[in-house]
């Protein structure tokens, strides 16, 4: 598959029908190989010189984003901001492709995997009762440790890119996140 990053350079190709033009009226004495040698390597050259300002560029591999939310459950966080820092992951996953993953860690004193890495399409939207039963410590928050955590989940196999998403009131009593 062929990618372009910026396709603006392509109106640079106007210069071709100039570089025919020239050609054609070339008050060189030559052989007449001689200057359609000249005149392909020209037209190489600038075709090049295009094709790499547009940023062509062959991609084997669809990348594939993987995203670590990471949600202050501790005492410090009232539970409603708790509800909407669920509503604000889901309209992120929403905006994730098929193919991309995410992972769920709640924290407060020590970090807790919730959710598992694996792609979008196989977990289901994320609702306020995956915050009932957990054995967090809610009197702390570690956000050292829940960054640690999220940094050791493996991102899988393929060319991926991770991301992490906090989303705590940043009051940190354990560890040092900075």
């Amino acid at each position: 598959m062929l990618q372009i990053s910026t396709p603006f350079f392509f109106l640079l190709l106007g210069l071709i029908p100039i570089l025919l033009i020239i050609n054609r009226h070339t008050r060189v004495e030559a052989a007449q190989w001689r200057r359609w040698v000249t005149l392909l390597l020209r037209l190489s050259a600038v075709t090049c010189l295009i094709l790499a300002l547009a940023g062509l560029q062959r991609k084997d591999r669809e990348d594939i984003l993987s995203v670590v939310f990471l949600l202050d459950v501790s005492d410090s966080v009232p539970l409603a901001q708790q509800a909407e820092g669920i509503e604000r992951m889901n309209r992120a996953v929403d905006a994730l492709k098929p193919t991309d993953e995410f992972s769920l860690i709640l924290f407060g004193g020590q970090a807790l995997v919730r959710l598992p890495m694996r792609p979008k399409v196989e977990q289901s939207h994320l609702t306020p009762d995956i915050l009932s039963d957990l054995a967090i410590d809610r009197e702390g928050t570690n956000l050292a440790g829940a960054i640690q955590l999220a940094m050791s989940l493996p991102a899988g196999g393929q060319a991926r890119q991770k991301r992490l998403v906090l989303l705590s009131d940043g009051l940190q009593n354990m560890g040092e996140a900075s």
